[in-house]
């Protein structure tokens, strides 16, 4: 069977590029993956493109985050987070730095 070469998007981080107070586009310099419509909504159009634009940006430390809890959970074997793979510290200062990446606070 054959298989489908995976296309890897734009790589990050991505921002957002404002014109005459509106959003022109969402993505990086020299390559626009999203462009917004010249609504009127301009405040909003500004709002959604920068949780676009965070999502985007931290979706791989969230999705670090939760396999690392994951395998916490699965590898702990009892209630000792130190017992084995990553102790909650680690996992507390990792779920820290993704909440405020997440957040737009990093």
């Amino acid at each position: 069977m054959e298989t489908k070469e995976q296309v890897m998007h734009t790589p990050t981080p991505w921002q957002v590029f404002i014109t005459h107070g509106t959003v022109d586009h969402i993505g990086t310099r020299g390559r626009k993956v999203a462009a917004f419509p010249w609504d009127g909504e301009h405040e909003l159009d500004i709002a959604n493109a920068e949780f676009i634009a965070r999502a985007v940006n931290c979706h791989e430390d969230l999705l670090t985050l939760a396999r690392d809890v994951r395998d916490w959970y699965e590898n702990s074997g009892n209630a000792d987070p130190h017992q084995k793979s990553k102790g909650s510290v680690e996992l507390w200062h990792a779920a820290k730095a993704a909440i405020a990446k997440a957040e737009g606070h990093e």
